[in-house]
């Protein structure tokens, strides 16, 4: 008999770092043996997202926005247990898979308390959390503010190939909106008018961006970085609120140091002047001096650093490291063992 399947749930419009991780979370239970299906809460149009999933032949399913509809499916289907991302299909898939007696783990990944009817969604997210049979956060601080029970798990990513061009390119990369600080980013560009930046993303301040920072590089948001961190040198992370983002630990896999404000799991990650720098948050000038300090560091420097950086990944936040932590969480839940 063929094991049920694992629903990776999620309410998603773009592609950002919850959904980079899901995929890489179903790639590497697929590689286990481990079925496991994306679900979709709702269809929200053309997405970037299945694209990606049919190029790697990921199975995924779209429901069609409703708590009905997910029940109805959970009934019709009865998958092995439902992983929940993001605050509406938390909420959702957790009174789902109550009345359903489907188990239920959810993934707390935003450290950003959000504004208006995000910061509500937010509140009553992790309010809730404790209908959950297990509650992952990505970070400490995120886990703070969730039940005791909670485990502290890691983001992951795979161990890429290292770019070996001496790049001197400072870049952003992430969604244009206040919470990831795109403007303390652009303000950077004017203390330093010699330094090229650039942001890769896309997002609400944008349009406002772009007709103030004439000498930044808008280069738009991509499905998919990885034609495109070898054209960066230093990722700069200018957030007020944060996680454990996706992108530092893309780019660290690769031998890229990360430059950061001192916020969420960023705090853990990176070792001040090792694979990286940590500046008090908000500190734009602090901020120039070390991207000034990485500009001038020699290549047996820059070696060092780049060699710290993915090492700091591969032994921590790899999917060797991670996956087995899923894994073992997955059967417990579940009190039986895959095979």
């Amino acid at each position: 008999m063929v094991d049920k399947e694992i629903w990776q749930l999620l309410d998603s419009s773009n592609l950002g770092g919850i959904e980079t991780h899901v995929m890489a979370l179903t790639e590497g239970l697929s590689r286990e043996g481990i079925s496991s299906r994306i679900v979709f809460l709702k269809n929200h149009g053309e997405h970037p997202l299945l694209t990606l999933l049919q190029e790697k032949q990921l199975p995924y399913k779209i429901l069609k926005g409703s708590a009905g509809d997910l029940i109805r499916s959970i009934i019709l289907k009865r998958p092995k247990l439902i992983h929940t991302h993001g605050y509406k299909a938390g909420i959702i898939g957790r009174i789902s898979g109550i009345m359903t007696n489907v188990p239920v783990i959810s993934t707390f990944h935003s450290g950003e308390p959000g504004d208006g009817k995000v910061r509500l969604y937010n509140t009553l997210d992790r309010k809730t959390a404790f209908l959950a049979r297990e509650i992952i956060a990505v970070s400490t601080q995120i886990a703070a503010y969730l039940p005791a029970r909670t485990h502290v798990i890691n983001n992951f990513v795979e161990i890429s190939e290292k770019s070996e061009k001496p790049i001197k390119k400072p870049a952003f990369v992430g969604r244009l909106s206040y919470e990831k600080g795109p403007d303390l980013f652009c303000k950077l560009a004017n203390l330093m008018p010699m330094t090229k930046f650039t942001i890769y993303g896309d997002g609400p301040m944008k349009n406002e961006l772009e007709s103030i920072y004439h000498k930044v590089d808008f280069a738009g948001q991509k499905i998919s970085m990885s034609n495109h961190w070898q054209e960066v040198g230093l990722l700069c992370i200018t957030s007020r609120h944060e996680g454990l983002p996706l992108a530092a630990l893309e780019a660290m896999s690769r031998g890229i140091p990360v430059l950061t404000f001192a916020v969420g799991g960023l705090t853990s990650l990176i070792d001040n002047g090792v694979n990286g720098w940590i500046v008090k948050p908000g500190d734009i000038s602090e901020f120039a001096q070390k991207i000034k300090q990485w500009n001038n560091l020699n290549a047996v420097q820059i070696q060092r650093m780049s060699d710290n950086a993915r090492k700091t990944v591969k032994e921590r936040y790899s999917s060797q490291a991670i996956m087995p932590k899923f894994i073992q969480l997955y059967e417990s839940t579940r009190l039986n063992k895959f095979t």
